[in-house]
């Protein structure tokens, strides 16, 4: 038996409430009461920093501990009640009231820029407001990861105001548990809702929003550069209950990561609000002018461009560039061009992706001021299959509650119920096949198939391929009723101490186990190979050890070995 690697990205955390003051509500509504006039500017009160953007929009920051205390949006007080709630909107488990504060105004009128330092935590937040933008700009710089070990912003919006969220992470509708103080479910229909349901790629979705009548709220999640996870990265978007909507920019997290922390500042990003409609995309150029931490204006970056060439039919690429401080991606146009702009200079790892598969890498040089040029095509060798369940493509999208498990639990009513099963080779169709495979659920899989004379002869290795395992989950095959049985392999690397699929996200390090099958197992005619799942032991159920499938076949080991030595490294 041997192994070969395919890397790929991704990445998840937990709402953490405290009970804190609401500091100065008083501050706030006086302030905004002069709404009409939308004079932009920023005036300190009590206890707030309160800024009229001219566009609507009046926001307050606090001075006691750099929460968002309000956010008025044409008179409408979007900010969810901290009565309720007993949070403001506020980064990650909340800023220290030993922080350091600075406000300023741009001489000409044309921004404001709002500093919270706490450097226990090493974290400095900004807020900032351009002249005319119904916008809340920030950014949020750190150099190491701050307890307690994870990066987000998090705001709490009025569920009277903003009625319209998405349904997979409305815990509203929930009445039970499923997993811990994550999952939740409705008793009644058996409907699982849960803040990891209802996201997506960062690279598809970079802005998602909530709305109400005549008024939405749009997070645009900006520069992911000193992010973790790369373009397939899916965290938490939105968490609602019956009092207010949280919305969410994970900037880095431990769920189901893949890459460390990169240090630097976070973002640009911002928080948009429209009278219902879709934004215009923030521009966030003038950010430069205001000295940020860590902030590398476009002077000193650089580019990269190229022609992505012989991808598979029905192969959507991708071409990301990853360093230990920086990451960014692009997608092709219908010629193959690419484009990568504002690169930090340095030398990067370039990786073309057929889908979520890494199927070509190389090294790439950036320079300030210059655009370098790489062209890239795939190296990974995909053999000739006796058969193959599935596409190699670093995902399970054609197999059985695909379509259905970003948005609910593996035990939603509205799975298709995992169940052990026999794939018939040349009947049986990939829609058919699961998933995933949980050792306590639906532990067997067989698969059963024809051999020629020719074929049983020749030398054959099964190859199962995996996006991700919980609990040091991994196959091992069974041959025609016990005449063969393999060694248990070795457990994939795989992020630690994720729930992985249950929290709706696939996307962990891509790994084949390859199962030479000794000569003499296999005959002409019916055959038959049984998948198990085993590993460490945990829960019941669907917390037990499993893996997510990306493909399955049979080939000639000559192939196996030509495909594992051209795996992208």
């Amino acid at each position: 038996m041997y192994r070969s690697k395919l890397l790929a990205a991704a990445a998840m955390a937990t709402v953490l409430a405290f009970n804190l003051p609401h500091p100065g509500a008083a501050d706030t509504q006086a302030a905004t009461s002069n709404h009409a006039g939308g004079s932009f500017g920023l005036k300190e009160a009590k206890d707030n920093y309160v800024v009229d953007t001219g566009a609507g929009l009046i926001f307050s920051v606090s001075r006691v501990n750099g929460d968002i205390t309000s956010m008025k949006y044409t008179g409408r007080e979007c900010e969810a009640p901290a009565e309720k709630t007993h949070r403001n909107s506020h980064y990650a488990s909340g800023l220290s009231k030993s922080s350091k504060f600075a406000a300023e105004q741009d001489p000409h009128g044309d921004w404001v820029k709002i500093s919270v330092e706490d450097e226990g935590l090493g974290v400095t937040q900004y807020y900032i407001a351009k002249k005319g933008e119904a916008n809340i700009y920030m950014a949020t710089y750190a150099e190491n990861l701050p307890s307690p070990g994870e990066m987000r912003y998090i705001v709490y919006l009025d569920r009277t105001v903003l009625t319209n969220v998405p349904k997979p992470s409305d815990n509203s509708l929930s009445d039970d548990g499923v997993e811990g103080k994550d999952v939740f479910k409705n008793s009644k229909d058996g409907h699982t809702t849960s803040k990891f349901y209802g996201s997506g790629n960062i690279i598809d979705r970079p802005v998602h929003g909530v709305s109400g009548d005549g008024i939405a709220v749009f997070f645009d999640m900006g520069n992911r550069e000193h992010s973790s996870g790369g373009p397939f990265f899916r965290d938490i978007e939105n968490q609602s209950g019956s009092d207010a909507t949280e919305f969410y920019n994970y900037m880095f997290s431990g769920h189901t990561q893949t890459e460390p922390y990169r240090p630097g500042l976070k973002g640009p990003y911002a928080l948009q609000f429209t009278n219902g409609q879709q934004p215009t995309p923030p521009d966030y150029a003038f950010i430069g002018k205001l000295n940020l931490k860590g902030y590398v204006p476009a002077s000193g970056r650089g580019a990269v461009t190229g022609t992505v060439s012989g991808m598979r039919e029905g192969g959507k690429a991708t071409v990301a560039l990853s360093s230990p401080t920086a990451q960014y991606w692009a997608r092709p146009d219908a010629n193959g061009r690419y484009t990568i702009k504002g690169v930090l200079p340095g030398t990067y790892s370039e990786t073309l992706y057929d889908v979520e598969l890494a199927a070509a890498r190389k090294k790439v040089t950036v320079s300030a001021g210059q655009t370098s040029n790489s062209d890239i095509k795939p190296t990974l060798f995909i053999p000739p299959a006796i058969f193959r369940i599935g596409t190699w493509d670093g995902t399970p999208n054609e197999f059985l509650n695909a379509d259905k498990i970003h948005d609910h639990h593996p035990s939603d009513s509205v799975m298709t119920p995992f169940t052990d099963g026999n794939f018939v080779v040349g009947e049986s169709k990939d829609g058919q096949w699961p998933l995933g495979q949980w050792k306590d659920v639906n532990n067997n899989q067989r698969i059963t198939f024809n051999l020629t004379p020719e074929q049983a002869k020749t030398p054959l290795t099964l190859r199962v391929g995996i996006t991700i395992a919980y609990k040091d989950g991994r196959p091992q095959i069974d041959v025609n009723d016990g005449a063969w049985k393999s060694p248990l392999p070795e457990a994939s690397d795989q992020p630690k101490d994720s729930r992985c699929i249950t929290r709706g996200t696939f996307r962990g390090n891509n790994d084949i186990f390859a199962f030479e099958i000794p000569q003499g197992v296999l005959h002409p005619g019916t055959n038959t190979i049984d998948i198990h799942v085993d590993g460490k032991k945990s829960f019941p159920g669907f917390l037990m050890a499993d893996i997510v499938y990306d493909a399955v076949d049979l080939v000639t080991t000559a192939d196996a070995k030509k495909a594992a030595e051209s795996v992208a490294k």
